[in-house]
């Protein structure tokens, strides 16, 4: 299942997407996307169901789900660094 079907199936997924969307160059294929979020998840070590969990979790703090992916884009885009084909899977 690509992340995008999975995204479908819990609560905070347009929520999560918008955050995934920061990582994303436009010269990237749908394949290119489920690599790199596939990637991500195994390094951190997450699921995109626990991504979703964690979300509501804060919103249960007082923090709303908008509030946490505006974020965590923030830090994103400050740790991101400009890819082409060539280089992105090195």
């Amino acid at each position: 299942m690509s992340y995008r079907e999975e995204l479908k199936t819990l609560r905070y997924g347009d929520h999560l997407a918008q955050m995934f969307d920061v990582l994303f160059e436009d010269w990237m294929e749908e394949s290119d996307r489920n690599w790199l979020v596939n990637e991500c998840l195994t390094r951190e070590g997450v699921t995109l169901a626990k991504l979703d969990e964690d979300i509501q979790t804060g919103v249960d703090n007082g923090v709303s789900a908008d509030e946490q992916v505006q974020i965590a884009a923030s830090a994103l885009r400050q740790l991101k660094q400009p890819t082409t084909p060539e280089t992105a899977k090195d």
